[in-house]
């Protein structure tokens, strides 16, 4: 599941949390937020409550002159190229499989989420690996050597920015009303493998 999906659908729910307290003979919306969506929020809350007060009782530790240089022919070209083509490559698929197939459009939707994410990433894997001047693992520092911490890492990180976005994105809808956006709704219709896609 990425953190950008996990975030969204927490948005989703957190807006309509007040549905709880509608008629018992009402539907219950499918974006009400669960237990588990409020642990992981709760969860996130706290990690970053603990990182900002380290950061406070160590300020030092946000140098990076200990950090290795990373040698690259990385340009804004280079950037350009791989959002276009992210861009590009769903948008074709989407108009192609609406042609040929007869999925239904929230499934067409999320194949193209995934598409996107896909040339995203190992598009972004090869720039990186013709740019750095020692590659992926020695240059851009993407090796399986400590590939279990790193992941941890990587999972405090995403639950401790979770609350930040989501105040961000509750500021911003206060400021900018906004049309709910048509993948939580795909999300809201789907089921099974579809379902687990979209959060995907």
């Amino acid at each position: 599941m990425s953190t950008l999906s996990l975030q969204a659908a927490l948005l989703a729910t957190a807006q309509n949390s007040s549905a709880a307290s509608a008629p018992a003979e009402q539907a219950s919306s499918p974006e009400q937020l669960s237990q588990a969506s409020l642990a992981i929020l709760a969860s996130g809350v706290f990690i970053l409550i603990i990182w900002i007060v380290r950061r406070i009782l160590r300020p030092d530790v946000l140098r990076l002159s200990r950090c290795p240089g990373r040698p690259n022919r990385l340009n804004p070209f280079h950037v350009l190229g791989l959002a276009l083509a992210a861009f590009m490559v769903p948008w074709a698929l989407g108009d192609a499989m609406k042609q040929w197939t007869a999925l239904p459009e929230d499934h067409v939707m999320i194949i193209g989420v995934l598409a996107f994410q896909a040339v995203f990433l190992v598009g972004g894997l090869a720039v990186a690996a013709k740019t750095f001047r020692l590659g992926l693992g020695r240059g851009l520092g993407l090796s399986g050597r400590r590939w279990i911490y790193d992941t941890l890492r990587a999972v405090v990180a995403g639950l401790a920015a979770m609350p930040v976005c989501l105040a961000l994105a509750a500021i911003a809808k206060y400021i900018i009303p906004y049309k709910q956006h048509a993948m939580l709704d795909a999300m809201a219709e789907t089921s099974g493998i579809w379902h687990v896609l979209a959060l995907a």
